[in-house]
């Protein structure tokens, strides 16, 4: 008969320590909270000690508190997000003429100098927020 393995036992905790500023929804304090969970690594959040708000190190929301000036907030954010991330149809159209004319009149420089370049940054970027998003997690 086959001898089972204990149950390890799972250890949590979570410190908190002030984060050095105010809640912009409600004025609360926001803490840093790290959470320990044995086995796993450390997480850390920001965190309103009022509306219960949570945000990244970074400050990207992760959960929004219950009050009407969370969901204010929250609302007033995605419409930022959206106007900055829409660029108008015309603009799209412009910038691919532009790129199609200079590859037409400057081709063998572009694909030979720029191109590499270009590749180079991307996979940097990509990486670069691969990694920061698995550490984040």
């Amino acid at each position: 008969m086959a001898k089972h393995a204990a149950n390890p036992v799972i250890v949590t905790s979570t410190e908190w320590a002030d984060a050095g500023y105010d809640c912009d929804h409600c004025g609360g304090r926001i803490l840093r909270r790290t959470d320990h969970e044995t086995g796993l690594r450390d997480r850390a959040c920001l965190q309103c000690e009022q509306c219960s708000c949570q945000w990244t190190l970074e400050r990207h929301p992760l959960r929004v508190g219950t009050t009407p000036a969370c969901r204010a907030a929250q609302r007033r954010r995605a419409r930022a997000v959206e106007a900055l991330s829409m660029m108008p149809r015309w603009m799209i159209i412009f910038l691919a003429v532009v790129v199609v004319l200079a590859l037409a009149r400057f081709g063998g420089v572009l694909l030979r100098v720029v191109a590499p370049a270009v590749l180079t940054a991307v996979v940097v970027a990509a990486v670069t927020t691969y990694l920061r998003r698995r550490g984040a997690g």
